[in-house]
């Protein structure tokens, strides 16, 4: 019995290192794309200050809310008594959209930046997916 219950708990330990792992891709996910936007539309004062307030600012505070949409998605399916997966799986999914919508509203609040390019999010996506496929 004591053999079963390590064999159970060994995959879930992993399981939880690798959910509380994930928001780092996010994070890193949603600060490439604030960075590809404001080059896009050339927002700010140059590369290197965009990319340093995303970096030490920025960057810092949205894996500190990430995390914490973790822990906690984790401690409320405890609390609640559901299966950990489906915590883990919440918790993911929540940590998603809060990435991409970190990304969304930093979008959104230079919708009125003047800029020689329409603001339209479609284009900015076919460009960013462009420079990354231009990355190999």
């Amino acid at each position: 019995m004591n053999e079963t219950t390590k064999l159970k708990a060994l995959p879930l330990s992993m399981c939880k290192v690798l959910y509380f792992l994930f928001p780092i891709p996010v994070a890193l996910l949603a600060l490439s794309l604030m960075s590809m936007y404001m080059k896009y539309y050339d927002i700010g004062v140059n590369s290197g200050a965009n990319n340093g307030f995303l970096v030490f600012i920025v960057g810092p505070v949205l894996l500190i809310v990430l995390f914490i949409t973790a822990a906690t998605s984790l401690y409320l399916a405890n609390r609640c008594h559901k299966p950990l997966w489906l915590g883990m799986l919440f918790g993911n999914v929540l940590v998603f959209i809060i990435g991409i919508g970190a990304f969304i509203i930093q979008a959104q609040s230079y919708s009125d930046y003047p800029t020689e390019k329409p603001q339209n999010m479609t284009l900015f996506l076919k460009y960013y997916v462009n420079e990354l496929g231009g990355m190999q």
